[in-house]
């Protein structure tokens, strides 16, 4: 319930079937007060009738032996024991008013359980003394009026109508809600255009704002493409004419253009983004296991469960890179011991990289993710342009994880890359 209130549709659900009880709810109590009124009046109208007539009859043939009609009885004397019920008391209570109105003089009026109900009421100026009438009460209606089957078509064809129309609303706009949710990934499908006129020129905008964020996507990615091409070339020929150089320096300078060369890699690994790199079926553990085989000296702990099967769709080259990205960063800014694990948690497949170095401060923990971004405190290291955790973040998003930097307990630094497990 909780769940239900918690969206659009739920509450304008709710204000709508609210407003349309408080709405019917008030006109069906005065459409049944006027009803019950304009009954009772009716009934008084037709009790004074019968008593005029019988008090003009009796007047004119003051001897006359009325037998009883209809229920209507004449008597000189009320009956005794006559124990009335509480509903003969009501009713007896509300008609006394309309009743007086309709005879234009006071009356006296007893409930009675004779003859299965009725009233008594007196009769004036009538010779030979004090007489009562007997009138029985209305029999009960069978059916309802037919304005109340009125007012509940009027209300359930009200209520349908307006939770078809909140649908409507509705149904685009969670459309755009599972499309914005992906769009972090940018290769998402385009909006369908329905609903109403608000509806469909937000989508409109939205679908422009996806092929503007594509364009700069692409332009982006042959840019740094384009860059690291050209770089290719004069550092091929650089790292020849070192090669035919005699020099104590050369060690160093090789140093550099390593670097340098691993700079171009990162580039081309996030311009790409593992556009040529398919889905395929594997293995989480055996694939991190062979991941981390090189890093083992160096990475220190492998924690990986024996025969754990954590099958996942997974883009191999993409993920290898995240991985290595994620341990390459515990190597350079973390200490030992570094911590390989990976583990079932939810539904997820969690590969957890954990080091025991500096961390970076939970303040900082979005900025670190940013392409290109540079934490003074903790990025020194030779050969990283600031895409490496960016990377990791861009191929859990193309997998449809997500990537948590967690700081460590005491200190150090938790690599979280969260991937869905395969439905078996």
């Amino acid at each position: 319930m909780k769940r239900i209130l918690d969206s659009l549709y739920g509450r304008l659900a709710l204000v709508l079937g609210t407003a349309l009880l408080a709405g019917f709810g008030t006109m069906f109590l005065l459409f049944q007060s006027h009803s019950d009124d304009t009954r009772l009046h009716n009934i008084a109208r037709s009790m004074a009738v019968q008593v005029h007539l019988l008090e003009e009859l009796l007047r004119t043939h003051p001897d006359y032996s009325l037998r009883p009609v209809g229920g209507v009885t004449v008597a000189d004397s009320l009956p005794a024991n006559d124990a009335p019920t509480r509903g003969q008391k009501l009713f007896a209570v509300h008609i006394h008013q309309p009743l007086e109105e309709e005879l234009g003089r006071t009356a006296v009026v007893h409930p009675s359980n004779w003859h299965r109900g009725g009233l008594w009421v007196n009769l004036r100026d009538i010779p030979g003394g004090e007489r009562w009438m007997f009138l029985p009460s209305p029999k009960h209606r069978k059916h309802a009026d037919p304005w109340v089957w009125g007012l509940w078509v009027s209300f359930l064809v009200v209520l349908f109508g307006g939770m078809a129309m909140l649908w409507g609303v509705q149904k685009p706009l969670r459309r755009l809600e599972r499309t914005i949710r992906e769009v972090n990934s940018i290769d998402v499908p385009i909006v369908e255009t329905g609903g109403p006129r608000e509806v469909r020129s937000v989508a409109e905008q939205f679908n422009q704002m996806i092929e503007r964020l594509r364009q700069y996507d692409r332009d982006r990615a042959v840019m740094l493409a384009g860059v690291a091409h050209d770089l290719r070339a004069p550092l091929t020929r650089l790292r020849l004419q070192l090669d035919l150089e005699e020099s104590p320096r050369r060690p160093a300078m090789s140093t550099n253009l390593d670097a340098i060369e691993s700079i171009i890699d990162q580039f081309l690994a996030f311009a790409q983004d593992g556009e040529l790199d398919r889905p395929v079926r594997a293995n989480l553990s055996l694939l991190v296991e062979e991941i981390v085989a090189p890093y083992h000296l160096a990475a220190g702990c492998i924690d990986i469960p024996e025969d754990e099967m954590l099958e996942a769709d997974v883009r191999s080259a993409s993920l290898r890179r995240a991985i290595g990205n994620l341990i390459d960063n515990a190597l350079e800014y973390g200490q030992p011991p570094i911590t390989v694990s990976c583990r079932r948690n939810d539904g997820e497949g969690v590969i957890r990289v954990a080091d025991a170095g500096p961390g970076i401060a939970a303040d900082h923990i979005a900025e670190a993710v940013r392409p290109f971004s540079r934490l003074d405190s903790a990025r020194s290291g030779k050969g990283h342009c600031g895409l490496g955790l960016a990377i990791a973040d861009r191929v859990a998003a193309a997998h449809r994880g997500s990537l948590r930097l967690i700081p460590g307990s005491p200190h150090g630094l938790v690599a979280e890359l969260r991937l869905p497990l395969a439905k078996i």
